[in-house]
């Protein structure tokens, strides 16, 4: 479980899932990692996406042209706060994106404050 939440944090800070075999894979740091991506690689089908695997499937989606219904978010913290992945939804999603401070009422219904 604990490697899980290892591979969701990675993914949640802009790891895309991949991973090649370094012609220098001798290092013991290497082989970690390496071993750490193959259980990915063998979870993916059998445990539930951790958050950072659906924002990168999200976004992939987004970036194919695919829509949703959201269109505005009011962030709490300061957008570059934020994760990695996050930052990529913000940018390629499509969505006004304000800090809370900024937006008081502005929107109307339909508006996630995360």
């Amino acid at each position: 479980r604990r490697m899980l939440e290892w591979i969701d944090a990675w993914y949640l800070h802009g790891w895309n899932g991949e991973m090649e075999y370094p012609t220098d894979s001798t290092g013991e740091k290497t082989t970690c990692i390496l071993e750490l991506a193959a259980l990915d690689r063998l979870s993916r089908n059998r445990v539930a996406s951790g958050t950072g695997r659906r924002l990168l499937d999200l976004t992939t989606e987004l970036s194919r042209g695919i829509n949703i219904p959201l269109k505005k978010l009011i962030l709490v913290d300061e957008t570059a706060d934020w994760p990695t992945s996050w930052q990529r939804l913000f940018e390629i999603g499509r969505i006004i994106v304000k800090e809370k401070a900024k937006a008081c009422h502005e929107f109307g219904t339909k508006v996630l404050v995360i």
